[in-house]
């Protein structure tokens, strides 16, 4: 039999509540060798808990209290709640009381939305610790950090799974530097951020610039504001290439730039000089405009003769 008991918590002060467990004719039920548990949870079937301090005060009498601390009840949203008590003794559990639980919204020192409990399984009120852990990591024990909707969720193998516009912050005395999760990822920083990988960094500047571990960055080209991203080589060589590093674009410093489709082939590489001239595989070179092919079909039917055609040539 359990006894139905509404609570009223004022948000972000302390909670107490003394209870007697009383039978139909309220005599006394005692709690000898009985421990207790209990939880206020949004809803019966809802997998986010926070749980009360409970503790027996006259084990012959049923008489118990259900406690929250300050800090606790300011990190729960206001709103209606559920909960219950459970008394166990051995492998026998009993439901005591039950109700619902109104949270009263606070005005000083608001912080309220955040419960942390422990989770591993889907089942009752009291006793349910929450979902199993991310990524289908079934019967894997997680912890999970709830801010209204918002679920974090931390397994046992390091894993944080973040919800969307979920936001890390890499220094708390500072929290204007962090990266968030929206429709993909934003990073701020107000001042430089390095990710550290063994000798391997990657620091973020707080003027939007990436640097990348080998030293080259991607950012504003030189002071140049007309330039919205570059990457340029440290020394030798910088650019892009395929897996296998055949197919490539090669920039060079203090020579050019080169398309190759095999490395180190010259028959397979076009190159574009710092003198502007392009070489291509067979080695000749372009240095002006070229002539459209169908301007040069035009001369070689207006020549009579190869003098009259070299003289058209001659004279463009």
């Amino acid at each position: 039999m359990s006894t139905t008991k509404n609570l009223t918590i004022n948000q972000g002060s302390i909670f107490y509540a003394n209870l007697q467990y009383l039978d139909n004719s309220k005599n006394p039920i005692s709690l000898a060798g009985y421990t207790l548990a209990s939880q206020i949870r949004k809803s019966y079937y809802s997998a986010n808990a926070a749980s009360f301090s409970t503790s027996v005060i006259d084990a012959a009498n049923g008489q118990f209290q259900l406690s929250f601390t300050s800090t606790q009840t300011g990190l729960i949203k206001p709103g209606r709640y559920v909960y219950d008590v459970e008394a166990t003794a051995g492998s026998s559990t009993v439901r005591i009381f039950e109700g619902e639980v109104t949270i009263t919204p606070g005005v000083t020192g608001n912080t309220y939305g955040t419960i942390f409990v422990s989770t591993e399984a889907i089942r009752g009120l009291t006793g349910n610790t929450g979902p199993q852990g991310p990524q289908g990591n079934v019967g894997v024990a997680s912890n999970v950090l709830v801010n209204g909707n918002s679920i974090v969720f931390l397994n046992n193998a390091g894993i944080l799974t973040l919800p969307e516009h979920g936001k890390i912050i890499f220094n708390t005395n500072n929290p204007e530097q962090y990266i968030e999760g929206t429709m993909g990822f934003h990073i701020y920083a107000s001042d430089s951020v390095s990710i550290d990988a063994g000798s391997n960094t990657w620091g973020f500047s707080n003027n939007g610039e990436l640097t990348l571990p080998s030293g080259g960055y991607i950012g504003t080209a030189y002071s140049d504001s007309n330039s919205v991203w570059f990457v340029p080589p440290t020394s030798g060589v910088g650019g892009l290439a395929s897996a296998d590093g055949q197919q490539y674009i090669q920039i060079s410093n203090n020579q050019g730039i080169y398309i190759g489709t095999g490395y180190g082939v010259s028959t397979k590489e076009w190159q574009f000089g710092r003198d502007g001239v392009l070489t291509f595989p067979n080695n000749s070179k372009q240095t002006a405009a070229a002539l459209p092919l169908a301007n040069l079909k035009v001369i070689v039917a207006s020549s009579n003769s190869w003098e009259e055609f070299q003289a058209n040539i001659a004279a463009l």
